[in-house]
């Protein structure tokens, strides 16, 4: 026989003698381990006490599965988009001050307010009301709050605010008979119109113009009749 077979022969048996006793070794704890056994994260022994395997190096933990992201709906982009559209829109947005609300310059006196109608040349425009009248304050607070009559009548106009319990006899000479009423009277104190019961804006203004006319055709006679 070759001297190298009959080598190979006698080492062979060592080494299997090696391996089986570094396997026995190994699985009960003691530290040697096979010289020959290649091992790696993958590889795996089979404990005999519980017949599960176990790793045979240092244990690699799985990955744990992290939140799952999934691609916006249409909805939620529509909606952000419309969030976003809202908000640039209301930065952007001019800030508007709000205007303190106009009044009429209402005169009590009507011996001062004649006075002033006088010297100023404009009609006076004696409204009568009461506590009690609830067309009356309709009229104040709808009618005679609108912003653009009130600054008609504090241009055109000398306005006079009378209660009709209170002027009783003021009233009986301008022929006040029902409330509300509105009694225009020239700078002379010629009878322009009177306006009786409520009206809104665009018809109580219409009576005011034609008053204002009247009161421009009574000065142009009367400058024509003077020497």
């Amino acid at each position: 026989m070759d001297r190298r077979l009959k080598s190979c022969l006698l080492v062979a048996p060592v080494a299997i003698c090696l391996a089986v006793t570094s396997t026995t070794r190994g699985e009960s704890g003691n530290i040697f381990r096979n010289p020959f056994r290649k091992t790696d994260a993958t590889s795996s022994t089979k404990d005999t006490t519980s017949g599960k395997f176990a790793s045979g190096t240092k244990k690699v933990p799985s990955p744990k599965p992290g939140p799952v992201k999934t691609a916006p709906s249409q909805t939620r982009i529509a909606a952000a988009s419309k969030s976003a559209t809202a908000t640039k829109s209301a930065a952007t947005k001019p800030i508007v001050a709000k205007l303190p609300m106009a009044n009429i310059h209402w005169q009590t006196d009507l011996k001062e307010a004649r006075a002033i109608s006088v010297q100023d040349n404009r009609p006076l425009l004696i409204v009568f009301g009461a506590e009690w009248c609830t067309f009356c304050h309709k009229l104040e607070k709808q009618t005679l709050s609108d912003p653009e009559l009130v600054e008609y009548i504090n241009t055109k106009f000398v306005p006079v605010k009378l209660d009709v319990e209170e002027h009783k006899r003021i009233a009986s000479v301008l022929e006040v008979e029902s409330l509300p009423a509105s009694v225009i009277l020239s700078p002379k104190a010629d009878l322009l119109g009177t306006i009786t019961g409520y009206f809104d804006k665009p018809e109580y203004q219409a009576s005011l113009s034609d008053a204002l006319i009247l009161d421009k055709k009574l000065a142009q006679a009367s400058a024509v009749e003077a020497p």
